[in-house]
């Protein structure tokens, strides 16, 4: 079942995935500027995007990082 994603939504997920570099690791904070919201609502996009297998959540809390899932 295809989930239905705004417009405003998929821009989100779009510059997130567009600021990732293969085999390069980040933290939230670091896409806060990107998408010019808080650490909250990115986080939100963050788990939205693990969820739809876009990308991979390593560490916990505040060593939390995130990477682009390889296509392998």
């Amino acid at each position: 079942m295809a989930v239905k994603v705004s417009e405003k939504k998929q821009r989100q997920y779009d510059m997130v995935l567009a600021a990732m570099s293969p085999d390069q690791e980040y933290a939230a904070a670091y896409f806060c500027e990107i998408l010019n919201v808080k650490i909250s609502r990115t986080k939100v996009i963050l788990k939205e995007l693990s969820d739809l297998g876009r990308i991979e959540v390593t560490g916990t809390y505040r060593n939390r990082r995130y990477m682009l899932k390889s296509t392998e």
